[in-house]
């Protein structure tokens, strides 16, 4: 029979080897992840939602999308109403980057309206569910009018200015009609870029836009049959688009966001393997002390529910 100290020298060893395991194990990935885990080839995903406005890091994403070469291709989803031209404008050059190098798909989800649409025109072929809102192709400005208002409380604003337009609109006198003027030559200017826009992106004939670019809105069938989109269906139509470009078919698709880069996905997946490692080589550990000392080892296959009744 083993003496006590036979049986803590064995207990020594196999603890030293466990240890020795765990460094190799985070050494091993860490060395993997540095030098053979570079963004294996994959599809782009980037999402497009809510009010659309100037975001710098969505377009350092698409930078990122564009120069990385394990990207084969890129899917934007898009559930929004719109937001201001320029932001429009900003998503959509960037994108159009991307699509000199590789092949891009526009997912319109629950809908993808005017600045959001014009997103949606930057890909070589979108696709649309059959209840998605579409279109609201045109350009509005709004500003608030309170003279009235304060009128009534007898307040009034006094202004001095180089030229009867200058601040115009404001919302503490009336606007004359020399400022609608000047405000309907910037919509009316945005508007037939946008048309033109439209146009040469779906490969429409610009009387036809036209009459679609008078605000209206279209569900996903109608849009299909109107020519504004291409496929009708959700993520699989996304994939047969994909192909039908060329993509690869056992590429994955992989989210990318401005707060998510591949290298995050890559340490929180290196993160997971370790604390199973650690979790796993725990249980031997414990195992290990318990037979050392001759204790009835408990099955650790599970989730432990222990109350520590003393009695």
């Amino acid at each position: 029979m083993a003496s006590m100290s036979e049986k803590k020298c064995c207990k020594k060893l196999k603890t030293r080897h466990v240890i020795i395991s765990i460094i190799l194990i985070i050494v091993g990935y860490i060395a993997w992840v540095l030098f053979f885990a570079k963004t294996p080839p994959h599809i782009a995903r980037v999402t497009i939602s809510g009010t659309i406005e100037d975001n710098p890091e969505l377009l350092r994403v698409l930078k990122k999308v564009a120069e990385d070469n394990n990207v084969k291709a890129l899917v934007v989803s898009i559930s929004s109403p719109g937001g201001t031209a320029y932001g429009g404008e900003s998503i959509f050059r960037s994108i159009q980057e991307i699509k000199k190098k590789k092949p891009v798909v526009s997912d319109i989800r629950t809908l993808a309206t005017s600045a959001a649409y014009m997103i949606a025109c930057s890909g070589n072929s979108i696709v649309s569910a059959e209840t998605s809102i579409v279109g609201s192709i045109g350009v509005i400005i709004e500003y608030p009018q309170i003279k009235p208002f304060l009128d009534k409380l007898g307040i009034s604003f006094e202004t001095i200015k180089s030229s009867p337009i200058k601040g115009e609109p404001s919302p503490f006198y009336n606007t004359s009609q020399q400022s609608k003027d000047m405000l309907g030559s910037l919509v009316k200017d945005t508007y037939q870029w946008f048309v033109s826009l439209v146009s040469e992106q779906r490969h429409l004939p610009r009387d036809k836009v036209l009459d679609l670019a008078n605000g209206a809105v279209f569900t996903g069938r109608q849009a299909k049959a109107l020519g504004l989109v291409d496929r009708l269906g959700g993520e699989e139509q996304v994939l047969e688009a994909l192909h039908s470009l060329g993509v690869e078919k056992n590429l994955k698709i992989v989210e990318w966001s401005p707060s998510t880069s591949y290298s995050d996905l890559i340490y929180k997946k290196f993160m997971s393997s370790v604390m199973s490692s650690l979790i796993v080589l725990s249980h031997d550990i414990i195992l290990s002390t318990l037979k050392t000392y001759q204790y009835s080892p408990l099955s650790l296959n599970g989730v432990l529910s222990i109350w520590p009744n003393n009695k």
